[in-house]
This record gives C-alpha cells, structure tokens and sequence, in this order.
C-alpha cells in the first residue's frame, strides 16, 4: 500500500518529462523554421539579381541625385583619327563618343592625351580594337585632401572642375588646367550633369575623383522597346 504512491508519482514524473520533451521539440523546430524563413529572406534579392541581373544604362546615378552623390556614365568611344591634334609637345589622340544605342554624344571632348588614354583604357590599351565602351563614375568630394576613392578593377584619378561663365574646364590635381572643356548650352544636360558643371556658380570649383573601366560585352537589343527602355531612347 506504500508503494502506490511512488508508482503514481514516477508516473507522473515520466509524462511530465515526456511532455517538455515534446514541447522542446516543437519549440526547436519553430525556431529552425524561423531562422530558415530569415535565411531564405535574405538570399531572395541575391538569387533575384543573379537570374535577372540589370540592364547597361547610359546615364545611372549611383546613390542619388545629390551634389555630393556618385554619378555614373556609360559611353562607347570609336577611335577617330582625324580628330587627331598636338599642343605643347603634347599628343591627342581623337575619339568619337556614342551612347550604347549608337547615337553620338553631344560634348566637346574628343580627344585624350596619355594621361586620359591611360585613365579610359584607350590608345594602346585598345591592343588593336578600334572601340570600346567605357563605365564612368563620377565621386564628388568636400576637397582636395579627400581620401581617394577605390574600386576594384576600375583606375581612378583625382581632379578638379572650375566654372567660367558656362565653360568648365578639367583641372589636374596640381592644378594644371587640361583640354577637357565642357560647355553649358553645347554639351548635353546629362554629361553636364554627371561631370557636376551645371550645380557650379561662376568661379566655384568642384574637386572629385573619376574612376573608369572596361565594359566588354552590352546586351544586344531585342525589340525597340526593348532598346528604348535600357537606353532612355526617345
């Protein structure tokens, strides 16, 4: 008759163990599923991008519209050697800019010395190609002492852009003024815009780095549409 009661108790004891046992079970597989569901969500956009990466565009502000934002341009440039010139003991080898969708780019650069040939991957980094299609990116910075920007397997160069009246001319980071002229009125809105000169007042100065590479392949356009929508035709 003493007995009973420890039976009853072990009893209970076991299906009480029993009970949070499977109660923990449940409890682990709910938390599984829970950093699984986590896991899955943050793969998403990844995979997403992978399967349907985007289109080349001609005109892609990076991180915004800001005067301090990076701004970026992709511009095909077909070597043209009557464009050729020299100033200065200086050679300037000339190039025509295009979109990716074949329409000229209204600017008035159109030739590099060494020193652009070399920043662009053009001239003899051609290696026997009479074009290639150039990604540039333009990174505004508060002034010279900046901390210059680096991407990986893009070559970037620190200058400066001083506004007269509507010219802005490229300045090296001596302060050595280039060839490289852009005009408001003449050149296009949006090179004025990734180059920075149509935020400037007459006589401000902006200081940033650009940073430029190779892009081998562009896709090829399906249908007009098609074309229209990746490069802003009109």
């Amino acid at each position: 008759m003493e007995q009973r009661p420890l039976k009853n108790h072990r009893h209970k004891t076991e299906e009480i163990e029993k009970k949070g046992m499977s109660t923990s079970v449940v409890w682990n597989r709910q938390i599984f599923s829970f950093w699984k569901i986590l896991a899955i969500s943050a793969l998403l956009p990844i995979l997403r991008k992978l399967a349907y990466p985007e289109p080349l565009r001609t005109c892609d502000l990076v991180f915004g519209e800001g005067p301090r934002m990076s701004r970026t341009l992709i511009i095909l440039f077909r070597r043209d050697p009557s464009k050729d010139r020299s100033g200065q003991e200086i050679h300037y080898e000339g190039y025509q800019p295009f979109w990716p969708d074949g329409r000229p780019v209204a600017v008035g650069l159109d030739a590099f010395c060494q020193h652009g040939q070399r920043l662009l991957s053009l001239g003899r980094h051609l290696a026997g190609r009479h074009e290639r299609l150039i990604r540039m990116t333009c990174f505004p910075l508060g002034g010279r002492e900046d901390s210059l920007t680096r991407l990986p397997g893009y070559r970037v160069r620190r200058f400066f852009i001083e506004r007269q009246g509507p010219v802005g001319r490229i300045h090296f980071l001596d302060g050595t003024p280039t060839t490289a002229v852009f005009e408001i009125g003449r050149d296009e809105p949006r090179v004025l815009h990734w180059i920075g000169l149509s935020g400037l007042d007459d006589g401000d100065r902006q200081w940033f780095d650009l940073a430029a590479t190779p892009i081998e392949t562009i896709p090829i356009p399906r249908s007009r549409t098609w074309a229209s929508e990746i490069y802003n035709l009109s």
